[in-house]
């Protein structure tokens, strides 16, 4: 599983995924866990050099493998799917660093006055007047 929590880090994945021949490669290795770069081109109609560039895009951002078989009649490239799921959890970044101006009016403390950009957690208030 491919586990994004920036869009920033699946920047070249969702470049990657942007293509709907690499969509369809996808799909297809899905279905038939193993093909070689002919039996690719064939399913998709489209040449093995206009295969080669996006075998390597998808290669590059670790959603399948290749590797080399040179059982039988001459050598083939296979590709594998290696991922299956590809989770993306994205958070708008809290900016924590002015709360303790804005909750502080005399019944709040704030705890850790100095939280910037925190995406998960909790932050510690005591009510002066529960004492």
């Amino acid at each position: 599983m491919i586990h994004i929590t920036s869009l920033d880090d699946g920047l070249e994945l969702f470049k990657a995924l942007g293509s709907d021949i690499r969509i369809q490669i996808l799909k297809i290795l899905l279905e038939n866990n193993q093909m070689s770069m002919n039996q690719l081109a064939n399913e998709l109609n489209i040449s093995n050099g206009a295969l080669t560039g996006h075998i390597k895009k998808l290669e590059e951002c670790g959603l399948i493998s290749t590797s080399n078989d040179s059982s039988g009649h001459g050598n083939q490239k296979l590709c594998s799917l290696i991922q299956d799921r590809i989770l993306v959890e994205i958070e708008k970044p809290i900016d924590l660093s002015n709360v303790y101006n804005t909750l502080h009016q005399g019944r709040a403390v704030l705890i850790s006055q100095r939280l910037s950009n925190l995406r998960h957690g909790y932050i510690l208030i005591c009510d002066r007047r529960a004492r």
